[in-house]
């Protein structure tokens, strides 16, 4: 492997989700190091692309992906095109198609790295760790000393993008702490908004001194309950500001989501729902938490369950916990083939 840290072409693929832009940075950084801004990133082209504005690239090729029945293809020919030499191919993405797999084909590197058949070297898909840990042990393959903790700072925020964040905090009464909230993602991850309701209601009846921000995209009505007016909407930000609206929060509530992960990687103490998806592979891997892990969905968590968390995390800031509510159920996605 040493041979392939010299290589004069490396080209990472890596197309995801948003949330997974941020799980993914701590590799992406340690392989921009080990190739000494020599990498090229082929990405799609979404408003989350600033968190890789402190990657060392030798430069970024936006791509337009499309998800169908058959997977996730894109216009492989003219990726290839516009990509060029590529001696080194690594990619970090747990899924296939037949457009990725013709991209090695037009590029025919010299080595290619991933987590299926098709590549030189074949890496172990293993969705029983953490997602972030799984994209970490393609650089491991090129240096095993390289340490996922060295590479968990936040996502560098435009320097406009934080003043306008902390524009809108310092609109607040002073003194008042906040409690960032996220609810709106994929209708199967999303928890009962009336639940919420009721879970902020019995949070600002005990905490008086907080009031709360209500983030994301989508509305959802959670300014209606008793202490509504301590209920401030911040719908329809730009994502670059919303999510640092959350870093400047004294804790955060959420699903798994973008804004989950944000929270996490700054450091912000946070109360994390999970149901069908699993906790321990797209959870908190950097700030002090507390997990709720549903056994199926989302429809299992109670109002107590979040209510006590939220307060068990108030009196105690530093613990990184995960809650299951029953064993276990989880369902695991299959291992690369």
């Amino acid at each position: 492997m040493r041979k392939a840290l010299k290589a004069e072409a490396p080209v990472i693929f890596f197309v995801n989700g948003i949330g997974d832009n941020i799980l993914n940075l701590p590799a992406l950084r340690a392989l921009g190091a080990l190739f000494a801004g020599g990498l090229s990133l082929i990405c799609s082209g979404s408003d989350s692309l600033f968190v890789f504005d402190d990657l060392p690239l030798k430069r970024a090729i936006k791509i337009r992906v499309e998800t169908s029945a058959s997977g996730r293809e894109f216009d492989a020919d003219a990726v290839a095109a516009e990509t060029g030499n590529c001696d080194l191919f690594l990619s970090l993405v747990p899924w296939h198609s037949k457009s990725l797999t013709r991209l090695v084909e037009k590029l025919r590197p010299q080595m290619s790295v991933g987590f299926f058949s098709n590549y030189d070297i074949r890496m172990p898909l293993n969705f029983d760790q953490h997602t972030s840990e799984l994209a970490f042990d393609l650089v491991r393959l090129f240096d095993a000393r390289s340490r996922l903790q060295d590479f968990t700072a936040p996502p560098c925020y435009p320097n406009e993008v934080r003043a306008e964040a902390r524009k809108l905090r310092e609109q607040l009464s002073p003194g008042a702490k906040v409690l960032a909230v996220h609810a709106d993602t994929g209708q199967k991850k999303m928890w009962d908004g009336v639940k919420l309701m009721q879970t902020l209601d019995t949070f600002l009846g005990l905490n008086k001194e907080f009031t709360v921000l209500l983030v994301g995209r989508s509305p959802q009505p959670l300014d209606c309950g008793l202490y509504g007016d301590r209920v401030i909407p911040c719908y329809g930000l730009p994502l670059p500001i919303s999510m640092a609206l959350v870093t400047e929060a004294d804790f955060f509530l959420g699903i798994d989501s973008c804004m989950l992960h944000a929270a996490d990687f700054a450091g912000v103490p946070s109360v994390g729902l999970f149901g069908p998806t699993s906790a321990a592979e797209f959870g908190f891997i950097v700030g002090p938490h507390i997990a709720i892990q549903a056994p199926h969905t989302m429809a299992e968590i109670e109002v107590p369950d979040v209510t006590d968390a939220l307060e068990s995390l108030l009196a105690e800031p530093h613990q990184f916990t995960v809650r299951y509510l029953s064993t276990p159920h989880v369902e695991k996605r299959k291992q690369g083939i």
